[in-house]
Protein backbone atom coordinates (compact mmCIF):
# COMPACT_ATOMS: atom_id res chain seq x y z
CA UNK A 1 0.00 0.00 0.00
CA UNK A 2 1.53 3.26 -1.09
CA UNK A 3 1.94 5.08 2.38
CA UNK A 4 0.74 8.68 0.60
CA UNK A 5 -3.08 7.16 0.13
CA UNK A 6 -5.09 8.44 2.61
CA UNK A 7 -6.56 6.13 5.49
CA UNK A 8 -10.49 7.21 6.68
CA UNK A 9 -11.08 5.66 10.23
CA UNK A 10 -14.38 5.66 10.97
CA UNK A 11 -14.98 4.62 14.45
CA UNK A 12 -17.39 5.61 17.57
CA UNK A 13 -14.77 4.84 19.92
CA UNK A 14 -12.23 8.26 19.98
CA UNK A 15 -9.65 5.86 21.94
CA UNK A 16 -9.70 3.22 19.71
CA UNK A 17 -9.25 5.76 16.61
CA UNK A 18 -6.52 7.89 18.36
CA UNK A 19 -4.24 4.00 19.84
CA UNK A 20 -5.23 3.21 15.86
CA UNK A 21 -4.04 6.81 14.57
CA UNK A 22 -0.89 6.13 16.82
CA UNK A 23 0.13 3.11 15.59
CA UNK A 24 -0.41 3.55 12.22
CA UNK A 25 1.66 6.69 12.26
CA UNK A 26 4.58 4.63 14.06
CA UNK A 27 4.49 2.66 11.17
CA UNK A 28 4.74 5.73 8.40
CA UNK A 29 1.57 6.67 7.41
CA UNK A 30 0.79 10.34 7.98
CA UNK A 31 -2.49 10.89 5.70
CA UNK A 32 -4.93 9.96 8.42
CA UNK A 33 -8.45 11.01 8.32
CA UNK A 34 -10.64 10.62 11.39
CA UNK A 35 -14.62 10.37 10.59
CA UNK A 36 -16.25 10.63 14.29
CA UNK A 37 -20.08 10.00 12.49
CA UNK A 38 -21.62 8.85 9.26
CA UNK A 39 -22.10 12.55 7.80
CA UNK A 40 -18.43 12.52 8.49
CA UNK A 41 -17.83 9.57 6.81
CA UNK A 42 -20.34 9.88 3.87
CA UNK A 43 -18.13 13.53 3.10
CA UNK A 44 -15.15 11.81 2.75
CA UNK A 45 -15.85 9.16 0.53
CA UNK A 46 -18.83 11.45 -1.80
CA UNK A 47 -15.63 11.65 -4.07
CA UNK A 48 -15.94 7.94 -5.85
CA UNK A 49 -12.94 8.69 -7.86
CA UNK A 50 -10.53 9.42 -4.82
CA UNK A 51 -8.62 6.69 -3.50
CA UNK A 52 -9.36 5.81 -0.03
CA UNK A 53 -8.61 2.63 2.31
CA UNK A 54 -10.88 2.96 4.98
CA UNK A 55 -10.93 1.04 8.57
CA UNK A 56 -14.51 1.33 10.09
CA UNK A 57 -16.82 -0.40 12.63
CA UNK A 58 -18.85 -2.43 10.64
CA UNK A 59 -21.57 -2.34 13.45
CA UNK A 60 -22.14 1.62 13.15
CA UNK A 61 -22.85 1.02 9.37
CA UNK A 62 -26.50 1.89 8.34
CA UNK A 63 -28.49 2.00 5.53
CA UNK A 64 -26.95 5.39 3.67
CA UNK A 65 -23.57 4.30 4.49
CA UNK A 66 -24.23 0.66 3.24
CA UNK A 67 -25.16 1.81 0.03
CA UNK A 68 -22.34 4.47 -0.53
CA UNK A 69 -19.89 1.61 0.17
CA UNK A 70 -21.63 -0.81 -1.64
CA UNK A 71 -21.70 1.59 -5.20
CA UNK A 72 -17.92 1.34 -5.20
CA UNK A 73 -16.69 -2.60 -6.29
CA UNK A 74 -12.89 -1.56 -4.81
CA UNK A 75 -14.59 -1.61 -0.91
CA UNK A 76 -14.61 -5.07 0.18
Amino acid sequence: MNLATPILIYHRNEEFRSLLRNMLTKQGFFNLIDAHDESEFLQFVRDENKDLFLILQEDTLSGPVRERIKKNSQFI
